[in-house]
């Protein structure tokens, strides 16, 4: 048994791509709502000119955040790509709105790379896929109306 987990794990790493960090298991709670982050798969985050990280539950959380005051000089801004669940920078990444994947907090930005693969999300759950800038403007708007 322990040489089948050892042979799966180097497996898993041998596969692993570069240039993508696994998504750590983020925990606390969210800078911006404050609802508890625990790993969660929209699970994002950011580091502060004073160099403390800060996490938040969605996207449009994030977004939200950065978009504030208190978000202002926020730098290595990442969010979880849906897919493989790891972690992106949130510019490296297109964004799903109005898919029926919801959030924890209903209507949400869902993170997918590359384009090709968001094209197939859309397929698959509706939306329109958005650039990065698109997506960060249209954050606001979902905690209006979703």
């Amino acid at each position: 048994m322990r040489r089948r987990a050892f042979t799966s794990f180097v497996l898993l790493a041998a596969c692993s791509s570069p240039g993508e960090e696994a998504a750590a298991q983020p925990t606390g709670r969210c800078a911006h709502c404050g609802m508890l982050v625990a790993g969660d798969w929209l699970a994002c985050g950011a580091t502060m000119p004073d160099g403390r990280a800060v996490v938040f539950d969605t996207p449009k959380c994030l977004f939200g955040y950065l978009g504030g005051r208190d978000g202002a000089g926020a730098s290595e801004v990442w969010v979880t790509e849906y897919y493989g669940r790891t972690r992106r920078a949130f510019d490296q990444v297109v964004y799903v709105d109005g898919s029926d994947v919801l959030g924890p907090m209903g209507a949400d930005l869902v993170p997918v790379a590359p384009r090709e693969r968001a094209e197939e999300f859309v397929r698959d759950h509706g939306g329109t896929i958005l650039d990065p800038a698109a997506a960060r403007a249209r954050a606001p708007q979902l905690f209006r109306h979703g």
